[in-house]
């Protein structure tokens, strides 16, 4: 995983209220939460006006947290043609 070459972050740490995570390099542009992404994409495909638009295409993707926003957050980024998709979750 090239951190260098990162292009696109969605961050699945809450689902209707996101959980902001406190670490290094958080405000750099980028990283979103997930719901964003995922008002986004439904927004531009049902051909409504969106504020963002969150594209995954030809980026890669790296999505931070899990469960079922986490796996909605990779089935859209693979539908949008991301080139790489990557998963960072936990398992209890």
């Amino acid at each position: 995983l090239c951190w260098v070459c990162l292009v696109f972050v969605v961050l699945c740490t809450g689902a209707t209220w996101p959980r902001d995570l406190p670490i290094p390099g958080r405000h750099l542009d980028g990283i979103y939460f997930a719901m964003n992404f995922l008002e986004s994409s439904q927004k531009k495909q049902l051909g409504g006006p969106t504020d963002l638009p969150l594209l995954a295409r030809d980026k890669d993707i790296i999505v931070i947290g899990g469960g079922d926003t986490g796996c909605d957050c990779i089935a859209t980024s693979l539908r949008q043609v991301s080139v790489y998709c990557y998963l960072i979750s936990t398992i209890l």
